[in-house]
């Protein structure tokens, strides 16, 4: 099938991640994990935004208040960004937990909110040496609860529509935990884990995670140049290929939440490649390939 593919926003991120549709103002956030940056692009106009950092950001989610809230480096945090200025002006921060603060070479990766408002999110050893990343949980209170642990470069998470499967992804893997997304069992608490795609036999890495209206599982794959679409069972369904190597996360968005973006990374590319791949790290849209739900918001913690 012939996809109807655009760059909307070359901006060259280094780890173009995250991206989560904002319904209240009708426009795609996502960040630059290494850049320390968050980007806004309003399809309406045309016009992208930007807020400089000064630590890494993994993620960034809607609240139920209208606040949004970050996965950063040293923690998780709100976060406001001021909507009158652009670069190194207009963020402000309230640290909510810093749940590995001795581990300073840790960091939150990606993130996702379920039905009910609860936060997921996953820890990182930045180096990339270490199975030290955790899968956190938080809901009403300001405890960060170990939902899953032993990872070197977690990803996702997402959830299935009736909200009873948790998709993860292990994107580096381990001697313990194999390259490829896991399916872990929700009434409550996990209840197990499996492997529903093994990506030691694929040529990219599994990257972040999202499922669609249609209950269909999208998966950015880093180094593949491609979206990957699985079943429920891990069936595959469809590839999308890109203009570019480094493939890290899909969300729908738009007024029908039909239009499909990605972004995408810069990172790792050599000389010759980035040459060759003029829009790497740049934010793309899709057209025609399926639609998805408004993002879930988190419910707050209890300050």
């Amino acid at each position: 099938m012939k996809w109807d593919i655009r760059c909307v926003v070359d901006n060259a991120c280094e780890v173009g991640e995250g991206p989560i549709w904002d319904v209240d103002r009708q426009r795609l956030l996502w960040v630059d994990i290494l850049g320390k940056m968050v980007h806004a692009y309003h399809p309406d106009s045309g016009q992208s935004q930007a807020w400089q950092l000064d630590e890494m950001i993994g993620f960034i989610l809607p609240c139920e208040d209208g606040r949004w809230i970050a996965g950063l480096s040293s923690g998780l945090a709100y976060i406001r960004l001021n909507e009158g200025h652009n670069s190194d002006h207009g963020v402000e921060l309230e640290f909510i937990d810093r749940p590995e603060k001795d581990q300073p070479e840790n960091r939150f990766n990606d993130g996702a909110c379920d039905f009910e408002g609860r936060l997921w999110c996953g820890t990182m050893h930045m180096p990339g040496t270490q199975a030290v990343g955790k899968l956190y949980c938080y809901d009403q209170a300001s405890v960060a609860q170990i939902m899953d642990e032993g990872y070197i470069v977690p990803n996702g998470p997402a959830f299935s529509r009736d909200g009873r499967t948790l998709y993860h992804c292990e994107s580096s893997g381990n001697r313990d935990q194999p390259q490829a997304i896991y399916a872990l069992d929700w009434d409550g608490d996990v209840r197990s884990k499996r492997l529903l795609v093994d990506y030691r036999e694929r040529k990219g890495a599994p990257d972040g995670l999202m499922v669609d209206a249609d209950n269909r599982l999208w998966v950015g794959e880093w180094g593949g140049a491609q979206l990957a679409c699985f079943d429920e069972q891990g069936n595959l369904l469809q590839e999308i290929r890109l203009p570019t190597t480094n493939i890290t996360k899909a969300a729908f968005g738009g007024a029908n939440m039909d239009v499909l973006y990605v972004t995408t990374g810069k990172a790792c590319l050599s000389k010759e490649e980035l040459a060759a791949e003029p829009q790497a790290g740049g934010l793309f849209e899709i057209q025609g390939a399926g639609r998805g739900l408004p993002p879930s918001r988190f419910k707050g913690v209890s300050l």
